[in-house]
């Protein structure tokens, strides 16, 4: 299906031809991620066989997208940080011990640890977008 938008010349007055393209390509692509949600909002309320988006359904899509835009996935590589400095805080937390941390050996293990719960911690939240 062809779909096409009418905006008056005076608002496209001071638009360069890339500026125009890329009008063309963000409208495009809000306009497949209402189509989407529609069909999903669509099929969730459906009661029969009968397949029908309303115009309802397009203004319930448009408000939840506005409300509750997309997210870019999170890298598998922020996952496992994430997961080392949680499971390297539960045991920095787990072995403080004023009593065990007076041999070395202890307190080595125990400084290790707790820089890198820290160290990944402060990767994270430098490190987020």
């Amino acid at each position: 299906m062809n779909l096409n938008v009418n905006i008056e010349n005076e608002l496209l007055s001071d638009f360069t031809n890339s500026g125009k393209t890329e009008l063309e390509s963000v409208v495009q692509s809000k306009a497949i991620q209402i189509v989407e949600e529609a069909m999903r909002l669509e099929e969730t309320r459906r009661t029969s066989d009968v397949k029908e988006i309303t115009a309802n359904t397009i203004q319930d899509a448009s408000t939840y997208i506005s409300r509750f835009p997309s997210t870019a996935k999170t890298p598998s590589q922020v996952k496992w940080i994430q997961g080392v400095a949680t499971i390297s805080s539960l045991i920095a937390g787990g072995m403080f011990d004023l009593e065990e941390l007076k041999s070395a050996g202890y307190l080595i293990l125990f400084l290790i640890i707790l820089m890198v719960a820290v160290g990944s911690t402060v990767y994270l939240i430098f490190n987020r977008k």
